[in-house]
């Protein structure tokens, strides 16, 4: 049976290495800042729809406050979308809640390091290596982010399943789970007590006893695991969280 020690360093360098590492192909250049003309815009006063929320995140990265209000405003408006804008909406407010806590960009400045942990080699520890990714989102904007995802994710079913199917990249499920994580973990206190207690009570074929915010992260699960099945990083994290 895994100690809580193993059980935290896996799970997270299982994170870490997926939605940083290109194995999910992860383009650097999504993080790159590009503000443009909306810089000048009040962002409250934009309106977001489907048709120009791509072209919206484009311009807000590097703007967390902006990226922020595109995710705020998608919360607010999912649930008047028509069926083919939800599917959009949602693929959009995954990236926008990455740009917004900055998690995605923090993970990808720590790729080096994540390469050393998992290899063993040098003196970064994974307690170290999750601590210092942690310690530079605030915690406050991840919990934000991470109930607006909630508000935004389609509901799950007994299996942990999303009811609605949307399109998605790994990458940008994997940003969104780290998100919800990081969300959840300021609620617990330590990453350690979080991973304890999610691995004695929860289970990925399960929803018994998980709040909204476990819910969505269950379905993000399972939809990685449907669209690589054969990837043992997904099938790690799985076993990690405690999923079969």
């Amino acid at each position: 049976m895994m100690n809580q020690t193993s059980f935290t360093k896996r799970a997270f360098l299982v994170l870490a290495c997926a939605a940083a590492a290109g194995l999910f192909s992860c383009n650097m250049d999504f993080f790159a800042t590009s503000w443009g003309e909306n810089a000048k815009r009040d962002p409250g006063a934009m309106t977001v729809n489907a048709d120009n929320v791509t072209k919206l995140l484009k311009n807000a990265r590097g703007n967390p406050e902006m990226s922020m209000t595109i995710l705020d405003k998608i919360a607010k408006d999912i649930n008047n979308a028509s069926a083919s804008d939800k599917q959009k909406l949602r693929e959009a407010a995954l990236v926008a809640a990455a740009q917004a806590t900055d998690v995605a960009g923090l993970v990808v400045s720590s790729i080096d390091k994540i390469s050393t942990a998992m290899n063993g080699t040098g003196d970064v520890k994974p307690e170290n290596l999750l601590n210092s990714i942690m310690s530079s989102v605030d915690m406050g904007k991840a919990s934000h982010a991470g109930a607006d995802l909630v508000t935004i994710l389609p509901d799950v079913n007994d299996n942990g399943e999303f009811k609605e199917d949307f399109k998605a990249t790994d990458a940008e499920l994997m940003q969104a789970a780290f998100v919800i994580i990081l969300g959840e973990v300021g609620d617990s206190g330590t990453v350690e007590n979080y991973f304890a207690d999610w691995g004695n009570r929860k289970n990925l074929n399960s929803v018994n006893n998980l709040d909204d915010n476990e819910k969505a992260l269950i379905g993000i699960m399972n939809k990685l695991s449907q669209q690589s099945p054969d990837n043992s990083l997904v099938a790690g994290l799985k076993d990690s969280m405690g999923g079969a």
